[in-house]
């Protein structure tokens, strides 16, 4: 609809990364326009409580700037990327930050 079209992170969040140990742990990571990154179970798509903090890490807390977490604009407009069992995440920053 018409908000959607106007929305501040409109470009957040547009796809999903797949992992599996090829012994049935499968799962899916995505990146929200909060800048979190979550781990769902692919077979039953909750949460995997033993990933971050009940499945979620705030990417905000893991970078190497101080970020003010109230008026700092970051998010990500990919999804993450993972390569050997190391999940690569991309930054998008306001211009001038």
């Amino acid at each position: 609809g018409e908000r959607a079209r106007s929305a501040p992170r409109a470009n957040s969040g547009r796809g999903v990364a797949y992992w599996s140990d090829g012994q049935g742990d499968d799962r899916i990571y995505v990146i929200t326009p909060a800048y979190h990154m979550v781990a769902l179970d692919a077979h039953t798509g909750r949460e995997i409580e033993s990933f971050g903090t009940n499945g979620v890490v705030d990417l905000r807390l893991e970078l190497d700037r101080p970020v003010d977490l109230i008026e700092d604009v970051i998010g990500s407009s990919s999804p993450p990327v993972i390569a050997r069992d190391v999940i690569v995440v991309g930054a998008a920053l306001a211009v001038g930050s």
